[in-house]
């Protein structure tokens, strides 16, 4: 492996080749970029960081991999002072504030909010310290969401700051693995200087390194590693543990959708979290390593199990004997949220030789050259088109369900909806305390099997309440699942069991499909692709929540930002904004408004999903505290 080959050694010699040039290191983590800047010569004079784990695994290293004479420090960078950090002399300042206000997933959990959030505002008190200690120059490292976030206002404000500090500034986007580690991690690194010109470092691997030199696959990367011993490591048990045995390397859950060409596809188009039952391919790098996984979140080997610490090391660039501390997932944690030391070393040798005339044997990349990191998603994106079903013509050869292979379950022509809560409902007031459902319901398949229709009207003996109807009709697109469409019909005379529409369409989607709920049908509200079409009527519109029921199945509206104002319009009367996100949330409707993410303007809301979400799935997006 590049780092242990070539860093171990700078590791021995590292006495010899200090440059005298001081580096404080701000929003530290485990110390990714300090270890590269140390090996490279530099005196990290102090680290500054609010976690108290991760300021532990720094102590952890002192006198190793970190000189024993760093001053660790545990604080909070809003409050801290310079006399309580380093009183002394400064030539360079490295850090990255948290970035999961500009991160893929900060978006998909809500949308990012940036610097609207106040771990995005971090970057103000590093540039609070850069003017106090007046360094040569510095270096930020952040995800690449952040030159987005906002349209792009949240980066024109981190450059137009450090600018305004009389520093000039030039980034790139650069790709970890072409530092030497099995990995794809993009990263912007933006560099300030006063002095000479600082031109970036050349990759070492990939198609950008002078030799056109492999980059490191996992498997070599995991080269000389015991069989791990730790507890845990398998996937037995869980509701998606038995997919990861037939998802080939180098795929994640896609492989098991309808466009892959699944015989019984179990999620929609993206539906996931790219990383989701993500199985590395053991002759590439790996994708990104995150710092919080989930059950499902990847990468996993290709052996069908989590990858150990020592191979996550590996993968992050850490030496074999770096050690983290803390429980399995607080190091994971700790590694996911850490800059990669390859790079930060690469880094480290380029701003010695550029801006401080030191001589090294580090290759620079002039201004204008385009990096293979702004093709690879251009390629990437045509090869994942190559493998769709959309691209074969014969669907047959797909084994889909094109000669209508699968076959609906006969016995469901009668069913009672299975036992769940449902909210009350009381002279226009919603309540929640949860009730049963007793009706039965009925499914009559005519049509060869191609349309299904659920009756969820209870008999009564007051004949005026059987008038009030509604209805949902939702037809599915090509070919998705054996049917073509569901009806389903209810008495409006319990607006409460509103649900029962819902739950009822995906009691059926789980008999006859492969797949549990429509929510795989639609995909994440961030990137919908539904394979279906919804008509809602209903003999009566007044009652507010039927209204709401109504207004929600409008495909056009959905994910759009609307006025609160819609919602009273609609009779929803709540005493507070608070009082109708906490509401509506425990009717499973996924509710966003500026109490949930502070890119959504002040009295407005966005509706995520045209239903109520499955009833085993909640949403867990925070609302703010007052």
């Amino acid at each position: 492996m590049y780092y242990n080959e070539n860093m171990a050694l700078e590791k021995k010699l590292r006495s010899k080749q200090k440059n005298g040039l001081k580096v404080l290191s701000l929003f530290s983590g485990i110390g990714g970029i300090d270890l590269g800047f140390h090996l490279a010569g530099f005196d990290i004079v102090a680290t500054l960081d609010f976690d108290p784990k991760t300021c532990k695994t720094l102590e952890a290293n002192k006198g190793g991999w970190i000189s024993k004479d760093t001053k660790v420090v545990e604080g909070d960078i809003t409050k801290i002072k310079p006399s309580e950090l380093y009183d002394g002399k400064v030539d360079f300042i490295v850090g990255g504030p948290p970035c999961q206000s500009f991160s893929a997933i900060g978006r998909r959990a809500g949308g990012a909010m940036g610097t609207k959030d106040m771990r995005g505002g971090l970057f103000e008190h590093y540039c609070r310290l850069l003017n106090h200690y007046k360094p040569k120059g510095f270096l930020f490292e952040n995800v690449r969401g952040i030159l987005y976030a906002n349209k792009g206002k949240d980066w024109e404000r981190v450059l137009e700051a450090f600018g305004d500090l009389g520093y000039k500034l030039k980034f790139r986007i650069l790709d970890a693995a072409g530092f030497g580690v099995a990995q794809h991690r993009e990263r912007v690194i933006l560099v300030g200087y006063k002095d000479n010109e600082f031109l970036f470092p050349r990759p070492t691997h990939g198609p950008d390194s002078i030799a056109n030199r492999d980059f490191e696959t996992t498997k070599e990367a995991f080269k000389g590693l015991e069989k791990p011993s730790e507890n845990k490591l398998e996937m037995n048990g869980g509701k998606y543990d038995h997919l990861l045995k037939d998802v080939p390397p180098g795929m994640n859950y896609l492989f098991y959708t309808e466009k892959m060409g699944h015989k019984n596809p179990q999620f929609a188009w993206r539906s996931k979290f790219s990383d989701f039952l993500y199985k590395a391919n053991p002759d590439t790098p790996t994708k990104t390593l995150v710092a919080k996984m989930g059950r499902y979140s990847g990468p996993f080997h290709w052996e069908n199990r989590r990858l150990s610490i020592s191979e996550l090391k590996r993968l992050q660039g850490f030496p074999d004997d770096f050690e983290i501390t803390g429980s399995r997932t607080q190091q994971i944690q700790q590694i996911g949220n850490s800059v990669v030391p390859p790079m930060a070393y690469s880094l480290a040798l380029a701003v010695s030789k550029s801006l401080f005339g030191l001589k090294n044997q580090v290759e620079l990349l002039s201004d204008d050259e385009i990096l293979y990191i702004d093709r690879r998603k251009g390629e990437k994106a045509a090869r994942t088109r190559q493998k769709t079903k959309s691209n074969h013509k014969n669907k047959s050869q797909l084994g889909l369900f094109a000669q209508n292979t699968q076959k609906i379950d006969r016995s469901l022509k009668t069913r009672k909806l299975p036992e769940m809560g449902y909210l009350s409902y009381d002279n226009g007031k919603i309540t929640f305390s949860e009730t049963q459902l007793p009706n039965s319901w009925q499914m009559n398949i005519s049509n060869g099997g191609s349309k299904v229709s659920v009756d969820l009207s209870k008999q009564r003996k007051n004949k005026k309440y059987m008038d009030d109807n509604l209805e949902l009709i939702i037809d599915f697109k090509d070919e998705v699942l054996p049917i073509d469409s569901v009806a389903i019909v209810m008495s409006t005379v319990s607006p409460n069991r509103v649900y029962a529409l819902w739950d009822s369409l995906n009691y059926i989607i789980q008999k006859i499909s492969s797949y549990p709920s429509i929510h795989e049908l639609y995909g994440h509200f961030t990137e919908p692709n539904p394979q279906f079409n919804l008509t809602a009527k209903s003999t009566i519109e007044t009652d507010p929540y039927i209204a709401l029921f109504l207004w929600t199945a409008n495909l056009k509206r959905v994910n759009e930002l609307h006025r609160l104002e819609e919602l009273n319009n609609l009779g929803l009367q709540f005493d507070s904004e608070r009082e109708l996100v906490t509401k509506l949330r425990q009717m499973r409707f996924d509710i966003r408004t500026n109490l949930t993410n502070k890119q959504i303007p002040e009295g407005m809301f966005r509706i995520c999903y045209p239903y109520t979400l499955p009833h085993n799935r909640r949403s867990f997006v925070t609302i703010q505290k007052s």
